[in-house]
């Protein structure tokens, strides 16, 4: 049976981190993310290059650091994986030179470790990658921000969940919930149980912890208003039930996806439900049923292919 998940697992983001250096230099940094924003990356590398001189006359190593950073991102971004790693490359060699004390040092360092790991893992190189997603962690446990920690624990979990590093996924995870908990942030507590969960599936632990996670999180995903956020927490719920033959409690929870509000604004996503819908009734024998969802499919298929289809697609 074919398994269609839909999650941001293996679409891992590049990390933008801040600083506040000379006004001028600040100014064209939040102009080139700004631009990367609107899809404009060629303004946002001219824009980043600029803040860089800027940066370098006035001998700012943390801002020098970061618009390297930035550069790895926008490069990353356009595919270009080689000029990337050139971009880091060049970022990583100041980071001895900053103070290990100080928390927007530790956060400019923890991000560029973090994006090491993500274009690593876009170049296939595994080991490179968990050893990043390793030191952008490290770094974490150091900075004093308990937001910019949870965002770092819970990127790098996803990064140790695809190399199979299970318990040190385990392990930031369950910070990465303790800590969204404090800050009572139920959207990035979401996140996190999310891949939590995959992580007791893929460790193939007893139904009841997995249970007792499920309820938990159903509970919390209550709270959550962010459609893709309860999209992917649903995505992969559907999946561990699909997968562990639990029919009913799936087609439960694919109907949840389908009346999320906007959903209709993701043709590829729907498509994917129906079309998951539908094997599923076949396996309850519900022909009727399987029937209905196959026709829908159909229907979603063809908005796929409309402008507005495509225009997702591209995104």
């Amino acid at each position: 049976m074919k398994n269609c998940i839909f999650i941001l697992l293996w679409c891992i983001p590049g990390f933008l981190f801040s600083v506040t250096p000379k006004p001028d230099v600040e100014k064209l940094t939040e102009t080139a993310d700004t631009y990367y924003q609107a899809g404009k990356v060629d303004s946002a590398l001219w824009a980043i290059e600029q803040a860089l001189q800027l940066a370098m006359t006035e001998k700012d190593t943390c801002a020098m650091m970061s618009c390297y950073t930035s550069q790895g991102v926008y490069l990353r971004s356009s595919g270009k994986l080689t000029e990337a790693i050139a971009a880091y490359d060049k970022a990583l060699q100041y980071a001895p030179l900053l103070s290990g004390n100080n928390e927007e040092n530790l956060q400019a360092i923890t991000t560029l470790y973090n994006n090491l790991a993500t274009v690593y893992l876009d170049m296939k190189n595994p080991a490179q990658a968990v050893k990043y997603a390793l030191d952008a962690v490290k770094q974490a446990d150091k900075c004093q921000d308990k937001s910019f920690r949870t965002q770092i624990y819970t990127v790098c979990s996803s990064i140790f969940i695809t190399q199979e590093e299970y318990e040190a996924a385990k392990t930031y995870l369950s910070k990465a919930i303790a800590l969204s908990q404090q800050l009572q942030q139920p959207e990035t507590e979401l996140g996190a149980r999310t891949y939590y969960l995959l992580t007791l599936f893929r460790t193939q632990a007893s139904a009841s912890e997995i249970q007792k996670l499920v309820e938990q999180t159903n509970a919390l995903a209550a709270k959550v208003n962010s459609t893709m956020a309860l999209v992917n927490y649903y995505q992969v719920l559907f999946y561990v039930q699909q997968t562990r033959k639990e029919w009913k409690a799936a087609t439960q929870t694919a109907q949840k996806i389908l009346q999320l509000p906007g959903i209709e604004n993701y043709p590829f996503l729907q498509y994917d439900v129906y079309n998951n819908l539908h094997l599923v009734y076949k396996e309850l024998s519900e022909f009727p049923q399987a029937y209905r969802q196959g026709t829908q499919r159909f229907v979603v298929r063809a908005r796929k292919k409309s402008p507005a289809g495509r225009a997702f697609r591209e995104i």
